[in-house]
């Protein structure tokens, strides 16, 4: 959600990539979004025990200590750019609004909720994400700040069935809103048979040859960030090694 949210600072095919690492039961997470509001990430840590957790699901709890990064990887540039500051607290709309005002100097008002039914799935889950703009007066951006941290959950409000307009009207009833654009939001990954398919064969030629050989077959391998699994024959196999 934090990741589709920041999709709105980069434009054409820029990617973003937004990492932390923690020390807590979730290890930290990866995500990558591009301008389209195309979202992919993954956990580190490949289970976790919820029942270890504080009821109240703070994210905290599931991070722990650590650092957060993000990196922009824009059309024409061969590097990318990125910065990186520590947790504060471990929660991630917290340490995004840190983040952005220590390595970018920008002041950052960023909110982000979900709400959970009574068997654990989601029920509702909403975020907003404010950047004061250069000419903005200081009062203004005390104003928003306190409206902000004084909002409802908004994972509980979407959930009872609010727009996302109602949610804006209702958090700013003092100040013009008009709608600057829109967008659609999804999870998905650009994982493909073939990518997949050359990721085995850059492997080293003796490993390669012995995966071949010995299989087990058909090879499986697994995309990280969307569980998608992709087989190979032992055909297949061989066609790479007399590459």
């Amino acid at each position: 959600m934090a990741a589709a949210l920041l999709s709105i600072t980069i434009k054409g095919d820029d990617r973003l990539a937004l990492r932390v690492e923690g020390n807590g039961p979730a290890q930290g997470f990866s995500v990558e979004c591009n301008a389209r509001g195309q979202v992919r990430g993954r956990l580190f840590a490949p289970t976790i025990d919820l029942a270890s957790l504080p009821e109240n699901f703070d994210s905290g709890a599931l991070i722990g200590q650590g650092q957060l990064s993000i990196t922009r990887f824009m059309e024409g540039r061969t590097d990318p750019v990125s910065g990186t500051a520590g947790l504060k607290t471990g929660r991630l709309a917290e340490d995004l609004a840190y983040y952005f005002h220590m390595s970018e100097q920008l002041r950052t008002s960023f909110t982000l909720s979900v709400n959970f039914d009574a068997d654990g799935r989601v029920a509702g889950a909403g975020g907003l994400f404010l950047q004061a703009l250069p000419f903005a007066k200081a009062e203004a951006l005390d104003r928003v700040e306190r409206l902000v941290y004084g909002l409802p959950s908004l994972g509980e409000t979407f959930a009872s069935g609010a727009s996302r307009m109602d949610v804006a009207l209702r958090s700013f009833p003092f100040f013009d809103l008009n709608l600057m654009d829109e967008r659609p939001a999804e999870f998905y990954c650009p994982c493909e048979r073939e990518r997949l398919r050359s990721f085995l064969g850059a492997l080293p030629a003796d490993e390669l040859a012995d995966m071949a050989a010995n299989g087990p077959f058909p090879v499986e391998v697994k995309c990280h960030n969307c569980g998608s699994a992709y087989r190979y024959t032992q055909d297949e196999l061989l066609a790479m090694v007399k590459r």
